[in-house]
Order: structure tokens, then sequence, then C-alpha cells
């Protein structure tokens, strides 16, 4: 194995530690699913965190970014927790934005053997017709809406359901039932109550992974993720359309000109005794604890969660990512960082060679993101 995969091998065994048997298994999942777009998405999962690096921009050369590449695939156990959490987010905005916010569910009547696709299909056709009924109009002004998906195996059946926060008026529950009713084609069931803060937090978890995901069969697996394939299980409608809202949890790259250490690069300053590039990962692992697997056999680490040893508040974390931004950059030639453009093509010097690096467009990880890993 060359030193290139092991290190690559590393950073991914570090922040995937605690889910590594339910990522591979969905790898697998997926390779063997016979779906091209499937089998795509299993390349992409097995590239997911696999390089990183610290990125310094010319622009703010005392300001210093962690990127790591991502697969951004909602079902991926570390992807499908940053998109939740940014979804979160966004729904906040949408309560911030209404005066009186609401929470509304809507949902179809399932039958045993039911298809998945048809069913998502007929949930989104039975809202569009829904909104068209004056009730409609005159209830709610605008919101934006989450699919959840189930499984019911006792009935062999897909439950599709639509969370929706909206603003607007009181709507009465039987009344909203009747509509619901005429635009799904039969299915009664309804719910509507006040909404705060809490509900986004509620609505958000959909967005990644199903809550009984864990205990699906490979079959299942498959079943739901070409059925979801291209499918916006979040979107706003109404007068709060334009607020801006989307489950992608990926970015590209930091654009522009900077410096870019890879990690890979930074281990092995590390075990080649440098005590400043030591300072900086120690600094980097304290930040971030999915990172803790780069310094294991490199840096001394204090047990996981050990109550004895001191966390920093978040103006000392400011603080030490400061000192570390003003020693790359002062520093950045003798680590071998050098200039890259804005098309990701990216060259440094490790081990006296020099050597490519073309970062795929899958984001950059805000350190508060990973800490939750």
């Amino acid at each position: 194995m060359d030193i290139d995969s092991a290190s690559e091998t590393r950073l991914q065994r570090s922040i995937f530690h605690r889910t590594w048997s339910a990522w591979k298994d969905l790898q697998q999942t997926f390779s063997q699913s016979g779906d091209e777009k499937l089998q795509k998405r299993s390349r992409r999962l097995a590239d997911c965190c696999c390089r990183g690096g610290l990125y310094i921009s010319s622009d703010e050369p005392h300001t210093t970014q962690l990127w790591i590449s991502r697969c951004g695939d909602r079902l991926c156990p570390i992807c499908s927790g940053i998109r939740a959490r940014k979804v979160r987010r966004q729904l906040e905005v949408v309560v911030k934005h209404s005066p009186v916010c609401r929470h509304m569910i809507l949902t179809l009547q399932s039958e045993p053997g039911n298809d998945l696709s048809e069913a998502i299909r007929h949930l989104q056709a039975s809202f569009r017709k829904l909104r068209t009924f004056d009730s409609w109009e005159d209830k709610v002004y605008g919101g934006a809406y989450v699919i959840e998906i189930k499984r019911n195996r006792k009935e062999n059946s897909w439950h599709v359901h639509l969370h929706i926060l909206y603003s607007g008026y009181f709507w009465a529950q039987r009344h909203l039932s009747a509509c619901w009713e005429d635009a799904s084609r039969g299915s009664t069931i309804v719910w509507i109550t006040r909404a705060g803060r809490s509900h986004a937090a509620y609505l958000s978890k959909y967005c990644g992974k199903p809550t009984d995901f864990a205990q699906w069969t490979a079959p299942e697996v498959v079943k739901y993720a070409i059925a979801t394939q291209g499918i916006r299980m979040v979107q706003t409608f109404g007068k709060l359309h334009r607020l801006p809202l989307s489950e992608k949890c990926h970015q590209d790259r930091p654009k522009g000109t900077g410096r870019f250490l890879p990690l890979r690069s930074l281990c092995d300053l590390v075990a080649s005794g440098n005590p400043a590039a030591s300072n900086t990962l120690r600094v980097l692992v304290d930040r971030w604890p999915g990172l803790r697997g780069l310094g294991h056999g490199l840096i001394d680490l204090p047990p996981p969660n050990d109550p004895t040893y001191p966390r920093s508040d978040s103006d000392r974390w400011t603080e030490a990512l400061d000192h570390v931004s003003k020693f790359l950059y002062e520093n950045a030639e003798s680590l071998g960082m050098v200039l890259g453009d804005n098309k990701g093509k990216m060259s440094f010097e490790c081990n006296n060679k020099v050597q490519k690096s073309t970062p795929k467009r899958t984001g950059t990880l805000p350190g508060m993101e990973l800490r939750h890993v």
C-alpha cells in the first residue's frame, strides 16, 4: 500500500470510527445492487473523507479553514448528519420569518406491497392539488415541507408523510382532513399544531437517513435509494418560496488562490519529528475530535471524554486556530505549502518530492460540523 492510500485510510478511519461497519455495508449494498447509479454512489461513498487539508486564503492570510472531501450522499453516516444540521438551521429561518408558525402532517393511506416510487409521486401530486384549494389560499401564507418515509415490515408497505412548517392561520383539523381526502383521493389522516424552533430540529432529522434505517434489509435500502434519487426531500413553497433551503450538504472547495497543506503531509511532518507540525496536529485534534484518529501513534492523546482533560471555550479555540493560521502562513514554504489555483489543482512538497493533488469538488467541512461526529 502506498503512502497516500495509507494516509487516506487513516483519515477515514478517524472520521468513520463509530460508523465504520454501517459505512462499509452501505457501500457493499450499493455495489451489489445491479443499478448503475447506485454503483456510482458506492464509489463516491468509498471516497468520502479520504483526503483533506488546511487551506489559507490569500485574501485572509491569518484564517485557516479545514477542508475534507465528502460524498454528500443522504445515506452516508457522516454526510446525512451534516445534511440534517444544515436543514435545521434553514428551517429555523423559516420559523423566524413566520409570525405564527404551525406544524402540519399529511399522511397517505398505504396498502400492503405498495410501490415506494409511486407513493412519493402520489404524495407530491396530492400536495400540489391541495395548494390549489381556496381553503389553502385563505389559511396558508407560505412555508417548507419535508418528506418522511417509514417501512412497515408487518404490512410489507411503505408509509410516506409530509411534514409542513407554515406561516398562516388556524385550520380546523376536521376541515383539513376533508380537504386532504379530496386532494389525495381517499387519505384522511392529518395533524396540525403550533410550532416553534424545536420543530425545525424535529423535521430536519428526516432529511438524512430514515429514523428506522438501521433495521432495513439490503433490498429495502436499494428500493429506498432508487425511489428517492433526484427527489427533493425538503422544499419551500408559497410566499416563502424564495427563502434559501437546500438539503445538499457539500460545498465547493474554497475558491481563489491560497496555500494548502494536505493532512497526510502534516502527519508525515509529525512522524519526522517536526515540533511545530506536532503542535499543529494537537490543536486540530483538540478542536475537531473527529480527527482524533490522525494523532494515534504520532502525538500523546488524552483518553476519549476524559473529565480531567480541560476543554477550551470558543474564544480559546479561536485563539488557538489563529495561532495555527499565523504559524502556517509564516512557515508555509518550510512545511511544503505552495500556492494553489481556483481550479482545485494544488502542488505541495513532501519528503523532497513534488506531488500533485487534485481534491474532488466535494466540499468544505466546517469545524463545528465535524465536532459532532
